[in-house]
């Protein structure tokens, strides 16, 4: 809140908490920059949207008002985020397994894709392709390892 008797000017910039240079990354300030006036407040909105998955999303929120004069230290806000996504995406073809076996079995939660193969017999090699797409901006090696859960009698 403005406790004073003028107006007085401001502006905000994000910058980077190891170099100081402005740099918003994935945050955005509104409003940027604005005048408040005697007796009045001014709220502000800071909006996150990451578009790659990263470790550190940290910045300051430099606010600079150049009415305080050269001498006022501005006010400064560590900011921080995180972000959830996924390190790969599989592309399946869709699927009717659900709809077919509603009937047999518990339903199965939509968030779960299903890859569904069809086997010609027994000691028949099957084999079904599907994209894995790498959303990130760093490349990576992906390997699929078979984990038996079954029980086996000894």
């Amino acid at each position: 809140k403005n406790t004073s008797l003028i107006a007085f000017d401001y502006t905000c910039n994000l910058a980077n908490p190891d170099d100081g240079v402005v740099n918003s990354g994935p945050y955005a300030i509104l409003p940027r920059k604005g005048a408040i006036q005697p007796g009045c407040e001014e709220s502000f909105i800071i909006k996150f949207s990451p578009v790659d998955a990263e470790e550190s999303f940290e910045r300051l929120l430099v606010v600079g008002i150049p009415a305080l004069g050269p001498e006022t230290k501005p006010l400064v806000i560590e900011v921080d985020g995180s972000s959830e996504r996924p390190v790969c995406h599989f592309e399946l073809p869709p699927s009717k397994y659900r709809e077919k076996k509603e009937k047999d079995m518990a339903p199965i939660d939509g968030k779960y894709s299903i890859i569904e193969f069809e086997s010609l017999g027994t000691r028949v090699k099957n084999v079904r392709r599907f994209m894995v797409v790498n959303p990130t901006s760093q490349g990576y090696d992906l390997s699929l390892i078979h984990i038996c859960r079954c029980r086996r009698a000894i």
